[in-house]
């Protein structure tokens, strides 16, 4: 069946196209009797409707039933056919398929009295064949099928169409010709709306370009160093942001943050600042954030790998101000030991206040790691904290604080020694927070905390 489908339409397409574009003008035939002179353009041959239930092509997909008539139009797009508006009738091949009784098939313009002929006289365990049809359209562009007796389905497909002499549609696109003289050139235009602006946003890229490089003006630096060197006017009433693209990006110093001056990478998986930094301070930092310098970090990791004292980010004496930490991922880890080998992750001190939200911090090896340490009368404040210390360095503290105070909610909290380690009148608040080992020494108080094992703690932080 399916083949047959197309050897009816090339051949009715070749027959017709025979002995049709031999025509000149024709006279074609209205509704109303009289006719209009028409020149016939022949088509690739298209469906303009099968009204059999396993196809979609045109108004309807089911067999037209005894004295049935539907309406098809056939200007536009219908089925997979395409008629200007111009065309006042068609030409292509009718089929009925499946006849249930002996019946007769009429297409006529859609505005027009239904005929006394037929052009097709379908038969029960007939093959389909296919006749034939010129129709007029109706002033709407549309044909009505009508079908006399029984269940059929009606295949109609369309090889070309009608359109009054004169009226036919622009031809097909010539070639390209040669390119003219240029032209004078045109007055000035009036200036366009200003683009916008992303005033004081510094971009950091792999493929940045090191200002030597370009004569000390990039769009695009290759280093967090190298950008915040160019920023010279940061202030309250002028913050800026510096955006990291993802990559890996090493140093072999601390970063000293400028206050107003905003770290934005593009992950925490994505952009990494590495230190590979041996000899740095305790109250340095692979990242430094000193004194009264009110920022934030987000959405990044930084790494420090050393040989002696580690520590990731160092926050010191921010006073009125806090320093706040969102997304943010650190890493430090020492293979050194002795007094100078101490590791942290995080270092909040000196008076200063930090805000830290759904950071991630690790102290690996050297001596006595953290994940966060927080001194010298300095205060944070957590909300999904994950706090480690690891490795072989010992003692080993998840969170460890000497003359410091700290509040932390929905965090979890682990040491090789202990999850939390208060020193010199420190005091911590832990809420929905699950510790993996110990508290040591006064100063806790809990709220909803528990084990591992999730035996919970009393208020005053006692083993359960």
């Amino acid at each position: 069946m399916k083949s047959f489908r197309l050897v009816h339409v090339g051949m009715v397409a070749a027959l017709v196209s025979a002995a049709l574009t031999s025509l000149g003008l024709v006279q074609a035939a209205t509704a109303g009797g009289g006719g209009t002179v028409s020149s016939f353009v022949p088509i690739v041959p298209c469906r303009l409707l099968d009204t059999r239930a396993d196809t979609t092509v045109g108004a309807q997909n089911t067999p037209l039933v005894g004295g049935e008539t539907i309406k098809l139009a056939v200007w536009g797009t219908n089925g997979s056919c395409t008629i200007p508006s111009a065309a006042t009738a068609v030409v292509g091949n009718v089929t009925a398929v499946g006849a249930t009784r002996s019946s007769y098939l009429a297409l006529f313009p859609a505005d027009a009295a239904q005929p006394t002929t037929s052009n097709l006289n379908p038969a029960p365990g007939q093959p389909p064949i296919p006749n034939q049809v010129t129709t007029g359209l109706s002033a709407d562009g549309a044909m009505d099928l009508f079908n006399f007796a029984g269940n059929v389905d009606v295949i109609i497909d369309l090889v070309g169409y009608y359109m009054p002499a004169g009226a036919s549609g622009s031809g097909p696109q010539g070639p390209a010709g040669l390119q003219g003289v240029a032209g004078p050139k045109g007055d000035t235009g009036i200036p366009g709306t200003p683009a916008v602006n992303p005033a004081r946003i510094v971009w950091v890229g792999t493929n940045g370009t090191h200002p030597a490089a370009a004569g000390g003006s990039v769009a695009i630096f290759a280093s967090v160093r190298e950008a915040l060197a160019s920023i010279k006017d940061n202030s309250a009433t002028s913050p800026y942001v510096i955006k990291i693209a993802p990559g890996i990006y090493t140093e072999t110093a601390s970063l000293t943050m400028k206050p107003y001056v905003d770290l934005e990478g593009s992950g925490e998986d994505t952009t990494t600042l590495k230190c590979n930094c041996n000899d740095i301070d305790f109250y340095v930092g692979a990242v430094h954030v000193g004194a009264n310098t009110p920022m934030q970090i987000r959405s990044l990791t930084v790494s420090i790998v050393s040989t002696s004292g580690a520590v990731g980010i160092e926050i010191e004496s921010a006073a009125t101000s806090p320093v706040s930490l969102v997304h943010v991922s650190v890493s430090a880890s020492s293979s050194g030991s002795g007094y100078y080998a101490a590791v942290t992750g995080i270092n909040v001190s000196s008076n200063a206040w930090a805000n830290l939200d759904s950071v991630t911090t690790v102290g690996t090896g050297g001596l006595t790691p953290s994940g966060l340490y927080v001194n010298n009368h300095a205060e944070v404040m957590a909300v999904n904290l994950s706090a480690t210390a690891s490795g072989s360095g010992t003692p080993g503290y998840g969170v460890y604080l000497f003359e410091g105070n700290a509040s932390i909610e929905g965090s979890r909290l682990q040491g090789s020694t202990y999850s939390v380690e208060l020193e010199a009148s420190s005091k911590i608040r832990l809420s929905n927070t699950r510790l993996n080992g110990p508290i040591n020494g006064p100063g806790a108080s809990c709220f909803n905390t528990f084990t591992i094992l999730y035996g919970f703690y009393n208020t005053n932080c006692t083993n359960p």
